[in-house]
């Protein structure tokens, strides 16, 4: 992506208040809104090639080393992954926050990167000494060799490494490099285990995650050439930014926990309170879910370090305007586009993967209407984020996931409620994280806007008939409701108005998208009901 030249308080238009007047005055000095379609599409396009090579990688896997192997390269990769969680998921966030801060006032990324790095540190050399004591006290696998355990290490710190250059990567504007990383990390697994099936390599477990690990470090260090001036060398702390850094990362440390709760709890109970198959039906419903949040959650990538550009700028009255008009939009069109698919499950489900899997159909539509909430919260989240109210996601995180947890006793347990009740507990735990965010957020930009529930009809309503009925009424059914609640909302809710235009205007996207976007506008501003 081309560099931009921080932007300053002079690149305000005199006599123009931040975000209001001319909209040249409130995107063209911010660092990534022109470029902001492009980055987009980007994003979205490395996570859905993520989650393709994902697929491949799990299918070669399996036919590669058959269940016992798979089992060990599973089994090491959750072990890494504890690793990398416990080292820098909960700072993740501080990159993109006080990275993109630095890089506007100091055109560099050292002190960002380098607090961080000094914050990981002793929680990596922690890890480093319990995982060698669990071999030790014989509380890993016996297949878990100390060969295993070195690897494990060292895959651990690699994964380590290379998000703390894709996170570099996005504070310092370059979206697009990220979002290649990402999927060549993906394919770095992809490749290895294509080495050892075509090669004579020994079609181990061991072979296969030595090849990855030699895959995954390369692309580091390739991804990582692209930052190392302004990011990796030399060495420099700044320990006000690093009190200010573990103030807004040591909250986190509580939503990264509740996460894990929400996406354990609910296989955990149903296996507690129902027999085998229904958990085998749920979690195929949840692994759906679950890859579908890849793409859910890039706004939090993309918008954060564009806020952080708003505010260095003078121009945060931008992040006010996205969060009164861009937020009800996108929640809008993902709710058409989650209702449009929600009637179909009943066909789409058994086709696809066999009729074995037909009654994950009901627990997805519910898990695909959490999905929306999903979306909804990652929208919300750079504003809160950009405000360093850290606090506030963990508290409202942490509440989710007791209602998810309490629901699922609760309703599984004395009420003896089906797998359904479970799916319906996750959405409701992400309903209230949505709408905890939306009132944190309306805070802190100072809005008046009002929570939007209408705006979540068009995936709400279809999935109805789906869970009464089901089959081809449930069908019927759902796709009429989805197309009159769409129309309804664009006739009376003025989801989209003339004034948009302003903002499109002023983004850089192939003429062909601009003029669809016009044309979409003109036509949603035609249909509303005055």
């Amino acid at each position: 992506m081309t560099a931009h030249a921080p932007a300053g308080r002079d690149a305000v238009a005199p006599g123009v208040a931040p975000g209001v007047g001319d909209p040249g005055s409130t995107t063209n000095a911010v660092r990534g809104v022109s470029t902001l379609v492009g980055d987009t599409a980007s994003m979205f396009g490395g996570r859905l090639a993520s989650i393709a090579l994902s697929f491949l990688s799990v299918l070669m896997t399996t036919r590669l080393l058959h269940a016992v192997g798979y089992g060990r390269v599973a089994y090491f990769t959750v072990v890494a992954m504890l690793i990398f969680t416990v080292t820098s998921g909960w700072t993740s966030a501080a990159v993109a926050r006080y990275g993109r801060e630095e890089m506007e006032l100091r055109g560099s990324l050292f002190t960002t990167s380098w607090n961080r790095l000094l914050i990981m540190t002793p929680l990596f050399l922690l890890a480093a000494a319990v995982v060698p004591l669990l071999k030790v006290l014989h509380a890993l696998p016996p297949e878990f060799s100390w060969v295993f355990v070195w690897l494990v290490l060292a895959y651990g710190a690699t994964l380590v490494v290379g998000e703390h250059v894709r996170y570099l990567l996005e504070a310092s504007g370059r979206m697009k490099l990220s979002a290649l990383g990402i999927v060549c990390q993906q394919a770095a697994f992809v490749a290895a285990v294509g080495a050892v099936a075509v090669t004579g390599a020994p079609r181990t477990p061991l072979m296969v995650i030595s090849l990855s690990l030699a895959a995954l470090l390369g692309v580091t260090i390739v991804f990582g050439t692209a930052i190392r001036r302004i990011a990796l060398w030399p060495a420099q702390l700044d320990r006000a930014l690093l009190r200010r850094m573990l103030y807004f990362s040591l909250p986190l440390v509580a939503f990264t926990a509740s996460q894990y709760v929400v996406q354990a709890v609910d296989l955990i109970i149903i296996r507690a309170f129902k027999s085998p198959t229904q958990v085998g039906v749920y979690a195929f419903a949840y692994q759906a879910f679950t890859t579908l949040q890849a793409p859910a959650t890039v706004a939090p990538q993309i918008l954060t370090p564009l806020f952080v550009s708003a505010r260095t700028a003078n121009t945060e009255g931008l992040v006010r305007r996205y969060f009164d008009r861009v937020v009800p939009q996108a929640t809008f069109v993902a709710s058409c586009l989650l209702g449009l698919v929600i009637p179909l499950l009943g066909i789409a489900v058994p086709a696809v993967f066999g009729g074995g899997f037909r009654a994950s159909a009901g627990p997805l539509a519910l898990l695909l209407i959490g999905l929306l909430f999903v979306f909804v919260s990652n929208l919300l989240a750079p504003v809160i984020i950009l405000h360093e109210r850290t606090r506030s996601v963990a508290l409202l995180n942490a509440v989710g996931a007791t209602i998810n947890v309490v629901g699922d006793i609760v309703l599984l347990g004395p009420l003896h409620a089906g797998i359904l009740a479970a799916a319906g507990a996750t959405a409701a735990c992400f309903l209230v994280i949505a709408c905890g965010y939306f009132f944190v957020g309306r805070t802190c930009v100072e809005s008046t806007s009002r929570f939007p529930p209408e705006l979540i009809l068009p995936a709400v309503a279809p999935a109805i008939p789906v869970l009464l009925f089901g089959g081809v009424t449930g069908i019927v059914t759902g796709l009429g409701l989805w197309i009159v609640t769409c129309a309804l909302l664009l006739a009376f809710a003025r989801v989209f108005v003339q004034a948009d235009v302003e903002l499109i205007e002023r983004l850089r996207m192939p003429a062909p998208a601009k003029r669809a976007a016009y044309r979409g506008i003109a036509l949603a501003t035609r249909w509303a009901l005055r």
